[in-house]
């Protein structure tokens, strides 16, 4: 008896110590405040679409600042700790591969060029060729030929959900004095539309862009056309 209770005990110490370091691991716990953080914003920006389409005077505005002020919070704490983790780094981090790292979503984003290649900021691209399928260009041409050639070594390029898009646009912030209205490590971006792979509510013929020039977004026709800034990854 007094030996399983010796090695009971022992388990207790063992597994609270083991608990007490995962609790601890800095990067961990960064990962899991990012996470959380992450689910939060979403809910926001979805609550914002409800209110939007029920006639009120929905603002996503709110739901990016929080959000933003997030992780301004993790990396204070996190510089002002010992240990070394995401949350130490700037929020936007310029890969040297054309990409841009948020290390507050974990999305991977792709950067625009000015050399007439598939990632031309000028290029121009249709969702849908019919109304409602995701069959234009973006996806037919442009999101096709990213995956197709491996870029930056990866094969899941695709278009953002409203939320991403709009998580990277910075309509409320000080240093938005003139478009297009995100961080500058993103470089070259027009100040319009960009087309999101979200859908509209309520009409399958409909999806949500973004603008880079107010951060406001609008529910429009599919068949219309727009620039794209593809993504990967995430929460």
């Amino acid at each position: 008896m007094k030996g399983k209770l010796t090695a009971a005990i022992m388990a207790a110490v063992w597994l609270g110590s083991a608990g007490s370091t995962r609790a601890a691991d800095p990067e961990q716990s960064c990962q899991a405040a990012l996470a959380k953080a992450a689910g939060k914003y979403v809910n926001c920006i979805q609550g914002q679409v409800s209110k939007f389409y029920g006639g009120g005077s929905g603002s996503p505005w709110k739901c990016v600042t929080k959000y933003a002020a997030t992780y301004d919070k993790l990396q204070a704490k996190a510089q002002a700790s010992a240990g070394s983790e995401t949350c130490d780094a700037a929020r936007f981090v310029d890969n040297g591969n054309w990409t841009v790292t948020d290390n507050l979503t974990a999305l991977q984003w792709e950067k625009k060029t000015d050399d007439s290649t598939v990632h031309d900021k000028d290029n121009f691209y249709s969702w849908s060729a019919l109304g409602t399928a995701a069959d234009g260009t973006a996806f037919a041409t442009f999101l096709s030929a990213l995956n197709g050639a491996a870029f930056s070594g990866q094969y899941d390029w695709r278009m953002p959900t409203l939320a991403e898009l709009l998580s990277i646009t910075q309509p409320a912030l000080p240093n938005c004095t003139s478009p297009p209205c995100i961080d500058a490590t993103f470089g070259l971006t027009q100040s319009t539309n960009y087309w999101s792979s979200s859908t509209g509510h309520y009409l399958p013929s409909t999806v949500w862009q973004v603008s880079f020039g107010d951060g406001y977004p609008a529910a429009v026709g599919k068949t219309g056309g727009s620039y794209v800034r593809a993504v990967r990854g995430g929460y």
